[in-house]
């Protein structure tokens, strides 16, 4: 305590990096005894071209603490404002996923999105009966879906597919 009474409370940035600014509350009386006791000395207020200097271990691994948890904090409002400025509205835009499909199975699963049995397709596609079962066999199995309709939906919403080819309108 200095002589007019209990010191207050000082705010302020790194040395260099804004301006220091004093919060006119007192620190109340059992923090500054929980202070000199725990060997802390209170710094006395800095003048506009003084900075604060640590005098003890506790002082200087807090002092680190506040400035590694300052960089974390510009690292987080500089990715939000990053983010901000790469998505419409604001919102975060998830990363399109790459197709899993090889190009056959998407044509066979846009026949299916058209409505095509898989004789229709085979016939389309010049290609036996049975191929055409196996890729939308494994097409199903690739993207974790239910059945054939749940992969042509799959395939719908993710863009792979056009939807002109769903509506049956592609002349292909």
């Amino acid at each position: 305590m200095g002589e007019d009474g209990p010191r207050h409370r000082t705010a302020r940035t790194r040395p260099g990096r804004g301006e220091v600014r004093a919060v006119t509350e007192p620190l109340p009386p059992v923090v500054l005894t929980r202070i000199s006791r725990a060997g802390m000395v209170l710094p006395p207020t800095p003048g506009p071209a003084q900075s604060w200097q640590p005098r003890t271990a506790a002082e200087r691994h807090l002092q680190g603490e506040v400035f590694r948890l300052d960089r974390v904090r510009r690292v987080l409002l500089g990715e939000v404002d990053r983010l901000r400025r790469t998505s419409p509205g604001g919102v975060a835009q998830p990363a399109p996923v790459r197709c899993p499909l090889t190009p056959k199975q998407l044509d066979i699963l846009a026949g299916a999105a058209a409505g095509e049995t898989s004789e229709d397709t085979s016939r389309r596609l010049l290609m036996p009966f049975n191929t055409v079962k196996t890729h939308r066999q494994r097409a199903v199995r690739k993207l974790g879906a239910r059945g054939i309709t749940h992969a042509v939906a799959i395939v719908v919403a993710a863009g792979w597919i056009p939807r002109e080819r769903v509506t049956g309108d592609d002349a292909s």
